[in-house]
């Protein structure tokens, strides 16, 4: 093989080698672009991921503020089902969640006092069947947007607890997520249970993993339990996704 022949194939070689390596960039960046835009459209169809956070209290003396209120007990049980939904050529991981969660606050004050109970829902663009946000015996109607945050005040005599209760039907998106609060939190006889009907969860990155793993029938029973835990990290899980034909052809072509 002459020189001249080498030079051609090795060009040939470079330049065929050069178009697939466009080939791949330009699949998986039209891909990523494409995922995030129809994935907008999705959450608008069905859900965004859930971020719930838990109630904020806080309790006043004729109407001055006092201080914040910790919550002396979580007892909560999440119920996730996994349904994978394709919006043109990609599959997104579509959930439904049951939530029901219990709260136990306790006035802290020497005397009576009025507790202010904030309720955040975990995503403005979702709907929510079978709703309750309850604080002893007042129940609160939801007003507005889901954007927006549900208030309800109860009066509390000294050391009196009142038990808060939440539940909904919703649906979501990717991930869900429970926020023991905007910073550092403090949590106590806190008990959460995740009940999958899927096997290959995973934990969102920045948070705590469950403390036990039991396989069901279905799935998983995922629970987080602390008796007194300081920490700013949430808890949370992440859905399997299934295999979008783009990144396979992007690996293929390089």
């Amino acid at each position: 093989m002459t020189f001249l022949r080498l030079a051609a194939v090795v060009f040939i070689l470079g330049c065929v080698t050069l178009a697939w390596g466009i080939l791949g960039t330009s699949i998986e960046l039209r891909t990523a672009s494409g995922y995030d835009v129809l994935g907008e459209q999705v959450q608008e169809l069905w859900g965004a991921p859930h971020y719930q956070r838990a109630p904020f209290a806080v309790v006043s003396d004729d109407g001055v503020l006092l201080q914040e209120v910790e919550l002396l007990e979580s007892d909560i049980e999440v119920d996730l089902r996994l349904e994978h939904r394709r919006k043109g050529l990609l599959w997104y991981a579509t959930y439904e969640v049951d939530f029901d969660a219990y709260y136990i606050l306790q006035n802290p004050l020497n005397g009576r006092g009025t507790a202010t109970i904030t309720y955040r829902f975990p995503s403005s663009t979702v709907m929510y069947d079978e709703f309750e946000f309850r604080v002893g015996d007042v129940l609160a109607s939801p007003s507005g947007g889901t954007g927006q945050q549900l208030v309800t005040q109860v009066e509390l005599n000294r050391a009196e607890q009142v038990e808060i209760h939440v539940a909904y039907k919703s649906r979501g998106l990717d991930q869900w997520h429970y926020s023991f609060g905007d910073s550092i939190a403090t949590v106590r006889s806190f008990n959460l249970v995740v009940n999958t009907d899927f096997d290959d969860f995973d934990f969102p990155d920045n948070t705590i993993s469950a403390s036990e793993k039991t396989p069901t029938e279905d799935g998983w029973s995922l629970e987080w339990s602390f008796n007194n835990m300081v920490s700013d990290a949430d808890v949370g899980v992440r859905m399997p996704s299934r295999l979008n034909p783009g990144p396979v052809a992007s690996r293929m072509s390089y």
